[in-house]
C-alpha cells in the first residue's frame, strides 16, 4: 500500500462508507467490503506467498502440451507464472484490485487468484478458509484503523520503496521504510478496547 496509496484511500473510503468510523470490520462485513476482496485477490496475484507451490507427483500416467509424463513423476506448479498470465490478467506486472470487478475477466475458476495460491486438486490447502478470513480480518482493520504512507527521508521528501521480494520457498518483501500511524484518535480507541476486551 506503500507503493500503491490510491488503493489503500479507495479502501479506507469503502470501509467508511460501510462499516463507518465507530466500529472495526467483522467477517460479517466481507460480502459488503468488495474493493477489499478486490486488493485481497490481487496482493495473492501479484506476488504469491508460495510461488512454486508444494511439489506434487502423479499418481497415474498424464499427458501435458503434448508431453507424456508418467506415474511418479514430479510437478511443480509455477503458482507465480499462473498468477502472472497475459492471456488471463491482460497488464499483469501492474497493482490493479480493479481488475477483479471487470465482467470481461475470464471465469473466476481461472482468474481468481485464490484458485491459485492455496494449490490445486485434492492437496488444495486444508487451512485456506482459516487464512483467508485471517487475511481478510487483519487487512480491513488496518485499513479501518491505520494510514499508511512512505517514510520521508531527513529533507523531508518521500522515501519510495523498491518492489523486492526475497527469493525462497515463501516470498516476502525485503525490509522497507514506511509510516504508520493512527487515522485518528478514534481509531485508536477502538484498536485499544479491542485489546482491552480481549485480554
Amino acid at each position: 500500500m506503500v507503493l500503491h496509496p490510491d488503493v489503500y484511500q479507495k479502501a479506507q473510503a469503502e470501509v467508511d462508507r460501510v462499516i463507518g468510523r465507530d466500529r472495526l470490520p467483522t467477517l460479517a462485513d466481507k460480502d459488503a467490503l468488495s474493493y477489499i476482496d478486490c486488493v485481497v485477490k490481487e496482493v495473492y496475484r501479484w506476488n504469491p506467498p508460495v510461488p512454486l507451490g508444494i511439489p506434487h507427483h502423479l499418481t497415474e500416467d498424464d499427458e501435458y502440451q503434448g508431453f507424456d509424463l508418467p506415474r511418479g513423476t514430479g510437478v511443480i506448479a509455477n503458482l507465480w507464472s499462473m498468477s502472472r498470465s497475459e492471456d488471463v490478467y491482460g497488464d499483469p506486472d501492474i497493482f490493479r484490485p480493479e481488475r477483479f470487478l471487470d465482467p470481461g475477466l475470464p471465469d473466476p475458476e481461472i482468474s481468481d487468484p485464490r484458485n491459485i495460491v492455496f494449490g490445486h486438486g485434492r492437496r488444495i490447502c486444508p487451512g485456506r478458509l482459516f487464512a483467508e478470513a485471517s487475511v481478510f480480518l487483519a487487512m480491513s482493520n488496518i485499513i479501518a484503523t491505520l494510514d499508511i504512507n512512505k517514510a520521508r527521508d531527513d529533507m523531508g521528501m518521500d522515501v519510495t520503496p523498491e518492489a523486492c521480494f526475497l527469493s525462497g520457498f515463501i516470498s516476502y518483501p525485503r525490509d522497507f521504510a514506511c509510516s504508520i500511524t493512527p487515522r485518528s484518535p478514534e481509531a485508536a480507541s477502538l484498536v485499544a478496547n479491542m485489546v482491552a476486551s480481549s485480554s
